[in-house]
């Protein structure tokens, strides 16, 4: 019998437990590239089972795996096993975008491999909702421990972070469009190459994080705290950054804020903490996202904006383009401020 042939007996018996490549052959026959770690045993398996079952209670402060210690082994075995046996959400299938995925608010994963994952959709953290009420503790317990979590490459599209703990998490190359990490602890995690496209991060705390490379187009920064950030070769186009704080070791390095008369970021209010600014391209900033903003007669949901909006809206964008020009001359910038 030759290699490949030996190859394929093993994918298609259950492998024993402790035999990593065999598992790797076996969930490579059936399509499970993702799952590299053995199956966890019966007695797991029921344990999971019983805690999944558990219906979630925001007032009471009650998740399914609420403190449980996680290891990627279990992850798998959700995943596989996820919505009575359908698995995970596909977010490349635009019609699986609405479906839940796993629930693993409150859950403890600090320092586990989750590397290149489908976990689409997860819930880390509580939900928003427009009539929503949590209580600081509420938003403080639902959120899952992530500190020091590797997340390469993993598909987190759709999910929901909000007060979960990333600190020096690593998200390099992962996947996490139209995700909300509202309020998440994200200070000194990797993030090279993320694609953060509409992502949600409001008042998040990326203080010493790692960005180069990464893409925030379209993403909602508003207040988010960057003190120390490396932000080098980072795609802003279309963020919204006001009330952002920079500070002096903030590193703009050949950020890309727009690329022409579209598409600028929003920059009213921000925080700019004599950060360097001569290392960012702003001949390429035509006019900033705030007056393109206040030049739109509809709201992003499709509805006339009040004459009072408006006049706002034009009032901040003055503010926003005076704050940028005169931090610009004040770092012998006078040409780019014109």
């Amino acid at each position: 019998m030759n290699e490949k042939d030996r190859t394929q007996v093993i994918a298609l018996q259950k492998p024993a437990n402790d035999d990593k490549e065999a598992w790797k052959a076996h969930r490579k026959q059936q399509g499970w590239q993702w799952r590299i770690e053995p199956e966890i045993d019966g007695e797991r398996q029921k344990f999971l089972t019983e805690r999944r079952s558990i219906t979630s209670d925001i007032e009471q402060s009650i998740y399914p795996f609420k403190g449980i210690k996680l290891s990627r082994a279990d992850v798998e075995w959700l995943l596989s096993t996820h919505g009575n046996g359908h698995g995970p959400v596909d977010w490349s299938d635009e019609s699986q975008r609405k479906r839940e995925g796993l629930d693993l608010r409150g859950a403890d994963l600090c320092k586990v491999n989750l590397g290149g994952l489908p976990l689409a959709c997860t819930r880390w953290g509580l939900i928003w909702h427009r009539r929503s009420n949590e209580t600081e503790e509420q938003l403080e317990i639902a959120g899952a421990h992530l500190e020091g979590t590797d997340f390469r490459e993993t598909s987190l599209e759709g999910s929901c972070f909000r007060g979960a703990n990333l600190k020096k998490a690593n998200l390099s190359r992962a996947h996490l469009a139209q995700a909300d990490l509202t309020r998440t602890n994200l200070s000194d995690s990797t993030l090279r190459e993320v694609d953060m496209r509409k992502a949600i991060l409001i008042r998040a705390h990326l203080e010493g994080a790692m960005l180069s490379g990464a893409d925030f187009e379209g993403a909602d920064l508003r207040g988010a705290h960057l003190e120390g950030a490396i932000l080098h070769r980072v795609n802003l186009m279309e963020a919204d950054l006001r009330n952002v704080f920079f500070d002096t070791a903030t590193s703009l390095d050949d950020i890309i804020l727009s690329k022409g008369k579209d598409g600028c970021a929003r920059l009213s209010g921000v925080h700019w903490g004599d950060v360097d600014l001569s290392v960012a391209n702003w001949k390429s900033v035509k006019v900033l996202g705030d007056e393109q903003k206040a030049h739109q007669p509809k709201t992003a949901d499709g509805e006339m904006k009040q004459r009072s909006e408006r006049v706002n809206e034009y009032r901040a964008a003055v503010r926003a383009t005076r704050q940028l020009a005169i931090m610009l001359r004040d770092q012998g910038l006078g040409g780019d401020a014109d």
